[in-house]
């Protein structure tokens, strides 16, 4: 574009030399052509100006300063989702979680081997964030029977997390696991289509904060990823003629996310335990 108008330039020029015009005359015929070739720059730049708008000032600086505005998406909308499972009751239900190590060659470090949803006064027992944060590696998997306070658990974690979050950290995001075709798409796709389908993201934007590691992956709900039908399409049911999980299916599989992945896996297990004051 800006080849063509500075060709309608340089023609307007030389036909308006050649015609003889006076001084006046030829400003005049020579404004329009000035005007298109700025006119086509302009236009060739907007989708330059566009995609710099969407990435921010550097892809690093833009997706942190991305993540803080989708930290406090993530903290409004999960606190609500808190309140509605806590209630209003004014004595709250304590979590007691015990640690299960993993199996061999899965080392995981940690300062205890048991905690608390909240601290109730023992010192000794840690609170869920505090027990996050000294085990290493930093992955949990919460497992309980159903109605035993896991999502709940997750809940307190991931606000607290975001409430004590620094610019750097990730964003714990909270995603079901039953949305998620892992035969179609990786765990990072994933999390993009969350952000864009879930949340409203611009796709850019979502893609910036995924591959900078700054979403912080909270799964929920791993044992609804199994089919509730048998190979034979019959409903599997528990000795209560509840829905369950068909245990002879094929077990979906997850890949490694965050810095250590393509190492080993280490994984911890926080086995709850609901403990009524």
């Amino acid at each position: 574009m800006a080849g063509i108008g500075g060709l309608a330039v340089v023609v307007a020029t030389v036909w308006v030399l050649g015609a003889g015009k006076s001084a006046v005359d030829s400003v005049t015929l020579l404004g329009f052509p000035f005007v298109l070739a700025s006119l086509l720059v302009a236009i060739a730049g907007v989708p330059a100006a566009v995609d710099a708008l969407m990435r921010g000032p550097g892809d690093g600086a833009g997706a942190r300063a991305s993540a803080a505005t989708l930290a406090q998406q993530i903290y409004q909308a999960e606190q609500r989702e808190w309140l509605r499972l806590v209630g209003g009751d004014s004595e709250r239900i304590n979590l007691r979680f015990t640690l299960r190590t993993g199996g061999p060659g899965r080392l995981v470090t940690t300062a205890a081997t048991s905690g608390s949803l909240f601290e109730e006064g023992a010192a000794s027992v840690p609170d869920i964030v505090t027990f996050y944060r000294d085990t290493h590696p930093a992955r949990l998997v919460v497992t309980g029977s159903p109605g035993g306070g896991k999502t709940v658990l997750a809940l307190e974690l991931l606000l607290a997390l975001i409430g004590n979050r620094s610019e750097g950290d990730a964003v714990p995001v909270r995603l079901s696991l039953a949305e998620w075709d892992t035969s179609v798409m990786d765990l990072e796709a994933f999390l993009v289509r969350h952000l864009v389908d879930a949340l409203d993201w611009p796709p850019r934007l979502a893609a910036n904060l995924v591959h900078h590691r700054l979403v912080l992956p909270v799964l929920d709900g791993l044992d609804e990823m199994d089919p509730l039908l048998s190979h034979e399409g019959r409903p599997v049911l528990d000795q209560h003629g509840n829905p369950r999980p068909d245990p002879d299916a094929r077990r979906p599989t997850m890949g490694m996310y965050g810095r250590d992945a393509g190492r080993r896996a280490a994984s911890s297990s926080v086995h709850s335990l609901p403990h009524a004051r």
